[in-house]
């Protein structure tokens, strides 16, 4: 009885034991994050960030904004009083600001080592190979929040070109096209892995210079970004997004994600938090609205086998006029009664046909065909 007690007694104070190491951990853990979480907005895709000064202070617009707002309130929802700040940066790949994530790193300070931001929100890919990796080894990357299609910007002749091709053709034909892209990212990975031709600009600008002088014929890049490009720097100057529906022959999607800072000892925990944010209906609705906008392959090839068909229905139409035609000049030309009843006839019926013939056969022309 009384080893009975005393195993009770022992057992009591181990939970309580247990429970004050817990509630201490939780404790620490909320202590450990600072009065301020700071958000790096990249600014390349208006629909996923914008940043602009309204009266001296920065105002916010997109899908960070939102972003934003869910994960001050999620700070709330776990009892934390922290508050969120933004800021723009222009890490347009290697070499406008910063390089890519380095805000990310740690820095000197006057108070000691700190990164510039906590996190970075924007157009922002999850890397694909290991030496990305490797390089970004300050980063964690949250959950996917945004799957992209990658597009080509060209100009409008060869846009017409490619659009009214089959899509067998059109991959034939993208490998000769001469395509730009940013080094370092997301993109030049898949693109070569996908055996397109094309080549490695440092920045963004020497690309756009190299589109303009016809040194490459295309732009590769997520489509957010090349709306924002059409509209910021080539609106009403006689360049398309290409492909309009889906994305490029033999490409996978791009997944945008947050990047998070890893030199903070709450890095972990605002990772987990960010994932939930992520799941907020308020976000996950803005996403699906952006995803409206635009169709994946399988509308593309939807798209092109239709087309594909109703060339077929036309080259059978053509067949048959041209069979009805040799007929009824057959039958004019052999038999003189029906010629002399229906001459008058059979010359309108012949003229609307061979009218009708000539316009299929130029619209034809016209798809390449």
């Amino acid at each position: 009885m009384k080893e009975s007690r005393i195993r009770s007694k022992y057992g009591v104070v181990a939970t309580i034991c247990i429970i004050n190491i817990f509630v201490a951990t939780i404790a620490v853990s909320q202590n450990q994050f600072p009065s301020e979480i700071r958000i790096g907005v990249r600014t390349a895709a208006d629909s996923i960030g914008s940043v602009y000064r309204d009266a001296g202070k920065v105002k916010l617009d997109g899908y960070c904004k939102l972003f934003g707002q869910e994960l001050e309130q999620e700070f709330q929802n776990h009892n934390l009083s922290v508050k969120v700040s933004y800021t723009d940066i222009n890490n347009e790949y290697k070499g406008r600001s910063y390089p890519r994530y380095d805000g990310l790193k740690l820095k000197n300070a006057s108070n000691g080592k700190k990164s510039l931001i906590d996190i970075e929100c924007g157009p922002n890919s999850r890397p694909v190979h290991d030496s990305d990796w490797d390089k970004w080894s300050h980063v964690i990357f949250s959950d996917t929040f945004h799957r992209v299609n990658i597009k080509l910007l060209l100009r409008e002749k060869l846009f017409n070109e490619l659009n009214n091709i089959s899509l067998d053709s059109l991959e034939q034909r993208l490998k000769s096209v001469k395509i730009g892209v940013t080094k370092n990212t997301v993109t030049i990975s898949k693109l070569q892995n996908a055996d397109y031709y094309y080549l490695g600009f440092e920045t963004k600008e020497k690309l756009i210079e190299a589109l303009h002088n016809g040194e490459v014929e295309a732009y590769a890049n997520d489509s957010p970004i090349l709306e924002t490009l059409i509209q910021r720097e080539f609106k009403n100057k006689g360049f398309f997004i290409f492909p309009k529906y889906g994305t490029l022959p033999n490409l996978q999607k791009d997944e945008y994600v947050i990047a998070i800072s890893k030199t903070t000892n709450y890095s972990g925990q605002l990772l987990s938090i960010i994932n939930d944010v992520l799941k907020q209906p308020r976000l996950t609705k803005y996403i699906k609205e952006l995803e409206k906008k635009d169709f994946d392959n399988k509308n593309l090839n939807q798209k092109r086998d239709s087309i594909n068909k109703y060339d077929h229905f036309k080259m059978l139409v053509l067949g048959f006029i041209l069979g009805v035609t040799v007929i009824a000049i057959f039958l004019m030309f052999l038999l003189p009664e029906l010629r002399r009843k229906f001459t008058a006839n059979l010359v309108i019926a012949v003229s609307s046909t061979f009218s009708k013939l000539l316009n299929i056969v130029v619209d034809l022309f016209r798809r390449n065909i």
